[in-house]
């Protein structure tokens, strides 16, 4: 295995690996968007931009891109 030092910085009970499917990140975002479309999607200094607020199946991560632009500036 691999030399892995931040694992050294884990809270207790965090795995240290992830089983992940075999679907693409994109698949993943568009399912937990469907899902959970009011949960938190990005937390970014203070601001929450939930899934139904921008990243979801119709506008994609595109969109909460430009929506953390918009929080930026």
């Amino acid at each position: 295995m691999p030399t892995m030092p931040w694992i050294a910085h884990y809270d207790s009970g965090v795995p240290h690996t992830v089983d992940m499917p075999p679907i693409s990140s994109s698949d993943i975002l568009s399912r937990t968007a469907q899902t959970h479309p009011e949960a938190p999607a990005i937390l970014f200094y203070g601001r929450t931009i939930t899934y139904d607020d921008g990243v979801n199946v119709r506008t994609g991560l595109p969109a909460a891109h430009a929506a953390l632009v918009v929080l930026l500036f």
